[in-house]
């Protein structure tokens, strides 16, 4: 699957219009196979439209962690992994969303 079609399967995932062609962005840790959301909500709202397993681990950043989702999406030939970064003591609410607690669980 090409990183494009990975954007085009989240947002039909998501129920949104189909995405602009934009560059796979790899000093991020993207790939064909991995994409970054814009934020700790919206992978929340990704994982409450097609669950998945969650991971979190530290980053670089001093205090930061990345929360990864791996899914299943439709018509994709295999599992993708969609990821943010998230400030904890910068964003306390995210404790509460369903993709955070499911580490917990």
């Amino acid at each position: 699957m090409t990183y494009f079609a990975l954007r085009q399967r989240v947002h039909a995932a998501l129920s949104l219009p189909a995405p602009r062609p934009l560059p796979m962005r790899v000093e991020e840790g993207e790939s064909e196979s991995r994409l970054m959301m814009w934020s700790i909500r919206e992978l929340d709202h990704l994982y409450g439209h097609v669950g998945g397993t969650v991971t979190i681990t530290e980053t670089e950043t001093p205090g930061a962690l990345t929360v990864e989702v791996e899914v299943t999406l439709p018509e994709a030939p295999g599992p993708a992994r969609i990821f943010t970064e998230w400030t904890p003591a910068e964003e306390l609410h995210a404790f509460e969303l369903p993709v955070v607690r499911a580490v917990a669980a």
